[in-house]
């Protein structure tokens, strides 16, 4: 996991959402401290058209990597997409952030729409994610 790694501040409308809940989650609470990424293109993570994919919190001395998935993720919605096979490539960047994690053995947290983000919720599925990473 190396190369260019491009960074993004948070901005003050992710204020309420809840990927920037998870962030303040993940970071003021289970690893107060820890050096983070935030919304990072990573050369290492590509799409199948070569452009880097973005990872929405990555803590590069952990390591780990977390995914805050929207409804975009689970199903077609032309707030998103203009078309179809917009989506379907999507889906597919989203496999392809699965397996290179893999690949790397970076854990990588995917919270789902219905997945709960309290501290105890959070850690629970991080240390589950991180045995398993390390099982294999």
């Amino acid at each position: 996991m190396g190369g260019e790694v491009v960074v993004r501040k948070p901005k003050i409308e992710y204020t309420r959402s809840r990927e920037y809940r998870v962030l303040k989650t993940l970071t003021e609470e289970i690893l107060p401290g820890e050096p983070f990424i935030y919304l990072g293109r990573y050369s290492w993570l590509l799409s199948p058209k070569k452009e880097p994919l973005e990872l929405d919190i990555l803590f590069p001395n952990k390591p780990l990597a977390v995914e805050v998935e929207g409804e975009q993720h689970t199903r077609f919605s032309k707030i998103f997409f203009k078309q179809r096979e917009d989506w379907a490539y999507y889906k597919e960047c989203d496999h392809v952030k699965v397996a290179t994690c893999a690949s790397y053995n970076l854990p990588l947290l995917i919270i789902s729409p219905e997945d709960k983000i309290d501290a105890a919720s959070l850690i629970a599925r991080i240390e589950e994610l991180i045995h398993a990473n390390t099982a294999t």
